[in-house]
């Protein structure tokens, strides 16, 4: 098993150095520098990352979709966290291109007999499904981003949104993660949010508790 009971966000942490991390994205994270893998499956800055499975490792979710997997590190972390606590979990993973989706990605997750199904295409294939969580790093357009907030996120009961504090996003793609995050902030049902950055912009990860949830 990947994560144990007495998780903290230094074992986390641990837990993404082993696993390493994205090389290729040609991201700066500092101390984590050495960590750096062109073979990883994982694109995330570490520390934000760890952030996110310490939050996330308090809470019990039944379901959870994640549009956008890329090289499903990021995707397979969550998925081994949250079937920890929930048995029964239903996993859904979105992403236009399945090229790192491969057979030893599946075959994780079917030895940590986690319920998985695998999308190619986007959120319009899961229209109107409902998640208790939900992870939007897909299309970064606001286009994109906010199609996949009105198909399948806000039908969740907590809503995850990637690269919202990235200053290359900012620049090319008029911030629209951070649009769609800062929007989902405003809603009357919104109760809750968390947020893991750094000094440095870089991504950052935006959470959203609905009072559905709770």
């Amino acid at each position: 098993m990947l994560f144990r009971s007495d998780s903290s966000i230094e074992f986390f942490l641990n837990v993404i150095r082993e696993m390493k991390v994205w090389s290729g994205s040609g991201l700066v994270f500092g101390p984590e520098n050495d960590y750096l893998d062109n073979g990883s499956l994982t694109w995330q800055d570490p520390r934000q990352l760890a952030g996110l499975l310490n939050l996330l490792s308090s809470h019990t979710f039944n379901s959870y979709c994640e549009i956008g997997v890329f090289r499903c590190g990021t995707f397979v972390l969550i998925s081994s966290l949250l079937s920890r606590k929930s048995k029964n979990i239903k996993i859904t993973a979105v992403d236009i291109n399945l090229e790192f989706v491969t057979e030893e990605i599946k075959m994780i997750l079917k030895d940590l007999n986690i319920d998985f199904t695998i999308v190619e295409g986007t959120s319009d294939k899961i229209k109107k499904e409902s998640f208790d969580l939900v992870f939007i790093d897909g299309d970064h357009t606001y286009e994109g981003a906010w199609k996949d907030y009105n198909n399948v996120g806000k039908y969740a009961k907590v809503v995850m949104v990637h690269d919202i504090d990235d200053h290359n996003i900012k620049t090319v793609l008029e911030d629209a993660p951070a649009r769609l995050f800062n929007y989902i902030k405003g809603l009357r049902y919104t109760i809750g949010t968390s947020y893991f950055g750094r000094e440095v912009r870089d991504m950052g990860i935006g959470v959203v508790f609905s009072e559905d949830y709770f």
